[in-house]
């Protein structure tokens, strides 16, 4: 390889890479991205761009084309590179807290507009550009204000700034190292001379935009050197090996034509590869990020095990801070929208915001503040904060869905027991002054006839209304106790009807544990005595039992009284509302699994039977009770 040609791609390379590094500077720095601005870093992007982008024209032009560039081509660029040493300065003075005096930037900038009139009248004269003279009076003139600035007071980030101003010098400086004209000049002369400005683009992106460097441009740099590595490892190692030895042979060149070309295909297929595992080593070495899938997939699990808002919204905030490596994070409940329907990241100068729509209830807003080093919200940033936002979304509404849910649960059975209980207060108060006014006949009479039946009766009626009165807060309660209330009602009836009634009882004893609705039997036996029994001049005969039916609980409650005109499973309107009611009282408790069945007819009295589950039964008492 020729020495114009190395060096054409010397500068191809270098003025290629600065005009990157600059171009992101630019970006990053520009006015627009954050209040106020960051003008002097921006001001420099801009003159390296000019310096490199001219510089890459003016060279490609004679190194390729080999042709004349225009003249305005170098006199341009020439000066661009002459004023960073008065931008670098101006931002060091800036910089300081005790503001230096303005002397050393004014002096910056007539040395550097002074070399730039005379670049940019040497064409006119007929002089090369650049002129020697120039570059000279910029080279003394900027060290003689680096060495005032020395003597200046000093502030925490003082060595910084110079540093940037020697970078800035340097650049300049490194051009009397170089033979512009000569396109066989020494290889280390053509890039030390050409492209001293690379460091100090470097510096300033490393210095106040690490991450933007790390993030935009090294991730791009090192893909392309390890492409390029992967590419001229083969060539050199496998590819110009086997075509030198075909030539010197003199042998057929088929073989090196296909090796070429499968060592082209294998490269093409690891290149994906060899772009991962970089992006990888700098999000993880240098930026330490996690990858945007495993913290997507850890986000799922950590919302899916929370059981309300504010622990998803925790969850997220931690997720969304991490993801931007933000130094602080939070969330708020806002009871406004995005500002515009399809927005959800708003980036507001180092503070960026992610929306989390909900279809009901309030918004939230997740507020991260980017750390230092030019953090930015990048493209993928965006894709990923917004898929962030919609796993948050989702599981938000599932929460409020799952909360109306059991508040409506809730609301549903606090309704069903406050009817349950008035229901069951209207069938206590339907029992106790029907019931007690019979009853005192009945003690009235007995007093005069038969003191010590009145007696008796007069301890089951205390006895009845005491165990009405205690159950009263009650949901359920055993079919034992159940059943002496029925005892002490039909004994205070049979002072009453006397011979006309019969009681029969046929619960076993295993039984008589089962929880059942309150008053249930009582119903049974009231409707019985009322409509049944009651009417009938002979009276009859009233039967009680229970018994086990697969695992279903029979309660039966048959009168050989008066039935019905004609047979029928309908409850008719004259056996009152007990009935009815007892009826949605099983199904509000039990559902389909209960039942009232009633048949009755003129012959064959009256059986109203309920069914209900017998879940809570023990093992022994199912067997027992069978």
């Amino acid at each position: 390889m020729t020495p114009s040609s190395l060096n054409a791609i010397i500068h191809l390379t270098g003025f290629g890479a600065g005009i990157a590094l600059y171009g992101l500077l630019a970006v990053m720095a520009r006015p627009s991205s954050r209040p106020g601005g960051e003008r002097l870093s921006f001001a420099t992007a801009m003159l390296g761009l000019t310096w490199n982008s001219g510089a890459m024209a003016l060279f490609g032009v004679r190194d390729l084309a080999a042709v004349a560039a225009p003249l305005w081509l170098a006199p341009v660029s020439y000066a661009a590179l002459g004023f960073l040493p008065a931008v670098a300065v101006h931002a060091a003075v800036a910089a300081q807290p005790l503001r230096l005096s303005g002397v050393h930037v004014i002096a910056a900038y007539a040395i550097s507009l002074l070399a730039a009139a005379w670049q940019l009248v040497a064409p006119l004269q007929g002089a090369t550009v650049p002129v020697p003279a120039a570059m000279l009076v910029l080279t003394i003139g900027n060290v003689a204000l680096v060495g005032s600035l020395l003597l200046a007071p000093r502030s925490r980030t003082w060595g910084r700034q110079l540093s940037t101003v020697a970078l800035a010098i340097f650049a300049v400086m490194a051009l009397h190292l170089s033979a512009h004209a000569d396109a066989d000049e020494a290889w280390w002369s053509a890039l030390l001379g050409h492209h001293a400005s690379l460091p100090l683009a470097l510096a300033i992106l490393y210095q106040d935009y690490r991450f933007a460097l790390a993030d935009v441009f090294l991730k791009r740099a090192l893909s392309l050197l390890a492409v390029t590595a992967v590419a001229a490892t083969l060539l050199a190692t496998v590819v110009l090996p086997v075509l030198s030895a075909g030539i010197a042979s003199g042998n057929d060149q088929t073989l090196p034509v296909v090796l070429v070309l499968t060592l082209w295909v294998a490269t093409a297929l690891l290149t994906p590869r060899l772009l991962r595992g970089i992006e990888t080593f700098v999000e993880r070495t240098l930026l330490r990020r996690r990858e945007p899938q495993e913290l997507l997939e850890a986000l799922a699990v950590e919302i899916r095990g929370a059981d309300d808002v504010g622990a998803v919204l925790a969850a997220g905030t931690r997720a969304i801070g991490a993801a931007l490596s933000a130094r602080e994070s939070r969330w708020t409940a806002s009871a406004t929208t995005a500002p515009q329907p399809d927005v959800v990241i708003e980036e507001r100068g180092t503070r960026a915001r992610v929306w989390i729509q909900v279809d009901a209830g309030p918004h939230y807003v997740i507020s991260a503040e980017l750390p230092a080093g030019g953090r930015r919200v990048l493209s993928e940033d965006r894709a990923l904060l917004a898929t962030i936002a919609a796993q948050l979304g989702r599981r938000i509404e599932a929460l409020h869905a799952a909360d109306e849910r059991v508040a409506r649960d809730i609301r549903e059975e606090s309704l069903r027991r406050l009817t349950s209980e008035a229901e069951l207060e209207a069938l206590r108060a339907q029992l106790h002054p029907h019931f007690l006014f019979n009853a005192l006949n009945t003690l009235g009479h007995l007093m005069q006839v038969a003191p010590d039946r009145a007696r008796r009766t007069l301890y089951r009626l205390t006895s009845l209304l005491r165990a009405v009165l205690r159950r009263s807060d009650e949901r359920q309660s055993m079919l034992g106790d159940e059943l002496a209330l029925v005892e002490d009602y039909l004994g205070i009836e049979q002072e009453r009807f006397e011979e006309r009634l019969t009681v029969l009882l046929d619960v076993p004893t295993a039984l008589r544990e089962v929880r059942v609705p309150p008053l249930v039997l009582q119903t049974l036996v009231e409707n019985a005595i009322k409509h049944g029994i009651s009417p009938l001049a002979r009276g009859g005969t009233l039967s009680v039992s229970a018994r086990l039916d697969g695992g279903q609980l029979v309660l039966t409650v048959r009168d050989t009284g008066r039935g019905t005109p004609t047979a029928t499973a309908q409850v008719p309107s004259r056996a009152g509302v007990g009935l009815s009611n007892l009826a949605r009282r099983l199904e509000r408790l039990y559902g389909s699994e209960a039942a009232l069945r009633f048949s009755s007819g003129p012959e064959t009295g009256t059986t109203v039977s309920i069914h209900m589950p017998a879940n809570h039964l023990a093992p022994e008492s199912w067997r027992a009770a069978s």
